[in-house]
């Protein structure tokens, strides 16, 4: 669309350079012409051998033509400046855009890694409970085959009946303290989502 918009802009501003020349080259011919018609055919002169009438000559062209080519670089010097602050506009507004963009992407960046982090969490947690069940699982399979209720811990340890009843609390706190925290990480991942989804 940009560059659309541009090519447009430079078929215009080309058109303007060529009216200018037309124009100016017409002045030229105008007054070259209007000076021969009336002195070499309305009033019949001949053309002078006077420094004197050349000089006049000189004066005369520079005096038409000289407020013509002030006025054409005075219109090129305000259109050039006119031209350079429409190009830096755009620029900015495409700077804008670009830092919108990269802020938003950014932003994306540190979602993403959010989420990311988060779900790690989850899945450590649950890895972590799925061992202490394991650990819990073994202990009262081990308690069922010993009599007593003594059991033999992953660590070799043995374990007479009030240090498993000890042990397994302390798993089962350490399961429901894991699975609770699970459930605050699982909740930040949501808001995190729905604030990002919105």
């Amino acid at each position: 669309m940009t560059n659309k918009i541009n090519m447009t802009d430079l078929g215009r501003l080309d058109s303007e350079i060529r009216l200018v020349h037309i124009v100016v080259a017409s002045i030229i011919i105008v007054t070259l012409a209007s000076y021969s018609v009336w002195f070499w055919w309305l009033n019949s002169q001949t053309i002078s051998t006077s420094v004197e009438s050349w000089g006049q000559l000189g004066d005369y062209v520079g005096g038409i033509l000289n407020p013509c080519t002030a006025y054409a670089a005075y219109y090129w010097l305000t259109r050039s400046i006119r031209l350079q602050k429409e190009e830096m506009l755009e620029a900015r507004l495409a700077m804008e855009a670009a830092s919108k963009s990269q802020a938003e992407q950014a932003h994306h960046s540190q979602v993403q890694v959010r989420v990311s982090a988060l779900t790690a969490l989850i899945n450590s947690i649950m890895v972590e409970v799925q061992t202490q069940r394991m650990q819990l699982q073994h202990l009262l399979v081990q308690a069922e085959k010993h009599h007593a209720g003594a059991a033999v811990g992953f660590d070799g340890v043995r374990l007479n009946s009030q240090e498993l009843a000890n042990r397994v609390a302390e798993i089962n706190n350490q399961i429901s303290k894991r699975m609770n925290e699970r459930y605050d990480f699982e909740q930040q991942l949501k808001t995190l989502l729905n604030q990002y989804n919105s």
